[in-house]
């Protein structure tokens, strides 16, 4: 026979299991977000990288942003 404290010890247990869940999958959520935006931020520097060799070749700009997918004004800044 179930008593009362048996009830609330089990709705606690199952708090804290949905709890423990609930945050797995936001640690899991905010690894993959911050993977997308280092790789994205890393992707950016190797483009930068490159437009600045292609402008030390005395590349046009236009053919730089054709190329790397950057606007003049980033090339310009460069």
């Amino acid at each position: 026979m179930r008593t009362e404290l048996d009830i609330i010890a089990e709705k606690a247990y199952v708090r804290e299991e949905g709890l423990a869940e609930g945050r797995a999958e936001g640690r899991a959520e905010g690894r993959e977000k911050g993977l997308a935006e280092g790789r994205a931020e890393e992707k950016k520097a190797l483009t930068a990288e490159h437009a600045k060799k292609m402008k030390a070749e005395s590349i046009p700009p236009e053919v730089i942003s054709r190329v790397t997918g950057l606007g003049l004004e980033e090339i310009a800044a460069l």
